[in-house]
């Protein structure tokens, strides 16, 4: 019948940083309208306290480490490790096109023809407001929720470390080819800014009396309201310092629709993921990115990298493997990602061929037996129900230079799943 756009302020305060209060809550309630799930966006502006500026190495969401969505007081979705998902969003499920468009609402970058994006800097004193789209679940599938038998909570928790998101260097040392978001000669304050005025907008729809009479009489009599989505089940775990390993991931999911990983030289959330086959790439022992599309184009590759690219990886789930046959190279690895992704007839992601093999090195693979596409259907994904272990297999992985170790140090995976939220008169549950 109508459709208003509304705002919910933050439980609580609405003072927000590193060193001070770092959790947001937001409570939605209502005892009549829907509310439209693609028009959620959380709003906030961050001020710099301090003279130096500000330089962004991600999308803004990437601030905060965990997002949690509760119904009733249940956990619906619970996303760890939310930065590098936000990295992996940005890079891999988007184009750059798209990356452009977001700028209008998230101006942390300024537009370039070619990705990456060229950084945009905070100066002293300054403030910038963002305004948000949710990585959650529920807030990207097209059913419209009804607040009053689901009221939502969104908990955000910020980032206790700004290097997250924001350049320790200064921007002298923000050059093509040298742009360092964790390391550099000259360091600077990080901290001293604060995110304030945080909302969360939305639509929220007014429907007829009748239906709403029936979709509560659809509760009374103990059946649920089901709404089917997706998530994210990230995992972080420290690599043993050699060539060869074996990695066992336990999570018990009815219906896995892919894995995603990377491997990363640090431990910092948003360290850049590196290519194993590199050897020899200029700054890699402190993450060093490209800045534009003039440093892609005289990033050599070292002479090495065809010699060395004999890396090979394999997925086993309990006595099955995805390949049949280990993936080999980089160039494989780049289709089996291309692949996962449904990308190799449909479209683009905003990550180039230099960019792959040097500074965003992505790895997937696909696990349903449908793939989602013009001609696939969702849940038909793998069932670890049974206790199957997620073990990757990794063999020939060259050595990097990274200062703490010869080899990659972490590794960040993400499971991508097939969830149903149950909604009924007691409560909420999830199917996993």
């Amino acid at each position: 019948l109508s459709r208003t756009a509304v705002t919910w302020p933050p439980s609580g305060g609405n003072q927000f940083s590193p060193t001070g209060v770092r959790l947001l809550r937001f409570h939605l309630s209502d005892p009549v309208q829907f509310l439209d799930p693609a028009s959620l966006r959380l709003c906030f502006t961050i001020t710099n306290n301090g003279t130096d500026a500000l330089t962004f190495c991600a999308p803004p969401m990437a601030l905060f480490t965990r997002v949690r969505t509760l119904i009733n007081g249940t956990s619906v979705e619970d996303i760890q490790y939310h930065s590098k998902l936000v990295a992996l969003d940005y890079a891999v499920f988007h184009t750059h096109e798209r990356n452009v468009a977001d700028l209008m609402e998230m101006p942390w970058a300024e537009e370039t023809a070619l990705p990456p994006l060229a950084r945009r800097d905070i100066p002293g004193g300054a403030s910038v407001r963002f305004s948000c789209q949710l990585l959650c679940g529920l807030a990207n599938q097209p059913l419209y929720l009804w607040l009053k038998a689901a009221p939502l909570t969104f908990e955000f928790e910020m980032t206790p470390n700004p290097r997250d998101i924001f350049a320790p260097t200064t921007s002298a040392t923000n050059t093509a080819g040298n742009y360092s978001p964790w390391g550099g000669a000259t360091a600077r304050n990080q901290d001293n800014f604060t995110l304030s005025d945080a909302v969360i907008r939305c639509d929220m729809l007014t429907i007829d009396n009748s239906l709403v009479e029936q979709y509560a009489s659809h509760l009374l009599a103990g059946r649920p309201l089901s709404i089917p989505f997706t998530s994210f089940v990230n995992i972080y775990q420290v690599l043993p310092d050699r060539s060869t390993f074996t990695l066992q991931m336990m999570r018990a999911l009815s219906r896995i629709k892919s894995i995603f990983w990377c491997f990363a030289p640090q431990v910092c959330q948003l360290a850049p993921p590196i290519c194993p086959a590199n050897v020899a790439i200029t700054g890699l022992a402190t993450g060093h990115q490209a800045a534009d599309a003039a440093a892609l184009s005289t990033a050599a590759q070292p002479a090495t990298l065809v010699a060395n690219d004999n890396m090979q990886w394999q997925l086993q789930i309990g006595g099955r493997c995805w390949p049949q046959m280990p993936c080999r190279g980089i160039t494989e690895s780049y289709y089996r990602l291309r692949s996962c992704l449904d990308q190799t007839q449909h479209g683009t992601f905003a990550i180039t061929p230099n960019g792959y093999r040097t500074s965003q090195t992505y790895f997937g693979v696909d696990l349903e037996k449908a793939a989602v596409g013009s001609a696939g259907a969702s849940f038909t994904g793998l069932s670890t129900r049974g206790g199957e272990a997620l073990v990757l297999i990794v063999n020939n992985l060259s050595a990097t230079t990274t200062a703490a170790g010869q080899f990659p140090q972490v590794i960040f995976a993400f499971v991508h799943a097939d969830l149903i939220l149950n909604v009924t008169a007691s409560g909420a549950e999830v199917l996993e």
